[in-house]
């Protein structure tokens, strides 16, 4: 589990947590980050079952969001700088506004 809500890690995505193994939690709202998901982030989030990116300026293209398993899924996204539309949601997730 990874908290950092409300926390100043951006500008840009820490590079450290391209280190990190097996987090099912991500919370990372309001912290700063102007940046765009960065390539190696898709490897990691594809494990997360509870994600929150919202209320930075991320910018960039919505990630892909694929199966894993079969647990439940939050996934908030909201206010950020995204480009493009969600054409899947994996089954199970829970999308956020």
């Amino acid at each position: 589990m990874i908290e950092l809500e409300s926390i100043d890690v951006g500008p840009q995505f820490p590079p450290w947590l391209q280190t990190q193994k097996g987090v099912k939690r991500l919370i990372m709202s309001n912290a700063s980050i102007s940046d765009a998901i960065p390539g190696w982030f898709e490897n990691m989030y594809s494990r997360i079952d509870d994600l929150d990116l919202s209320h930075n300026n991320i910018s960039g293209r919505l990630p892909k969001f694929e199966e894993y398993n079969d647990s439940f899924r939050v996934i908030k996204l909201n206010s950020n700088k995204f480009k493009g539309t969600i054409t899947s949601v994996p089954l199970g997730a829970y999308l956020v506004d």
